[in-house]
């Protein structure tokens, strides 16, 4: 598993996710998880390279496990 967090801006969903997708789309990648809470959202993803693609296009982090996002 590989995991990508994304720090949430303030304001609405629609757009940050409308965004999100269109990257997904474009690059065919269909993410195994989508989470959000108020401070981040949360992709995983089958590959490492499909988690680094979609960490750098968006400012996130990338971790194998919850534990290492959290530390």
């Amino acid at each position: 598993m590989h995991l990508v967090q994304i720090r949430r801006e303030d304001g609405g969903l629609a757009e940050p996710m409308g965004r999100m997708r269109a990257w997904l789309d474009a690059h065919d990648i269909r993410p195994m998880l989508f989470d959000f809470d108020e401070q981040v959202f949360r992709l995983e993803f089958a590959t490492a390279r499909e988690a680094v693609d979609f960490a750098s296009a968006f400012d996130g982090w990338f971790g194998s496990n919850r534990e290492e996002l959290a530390a």
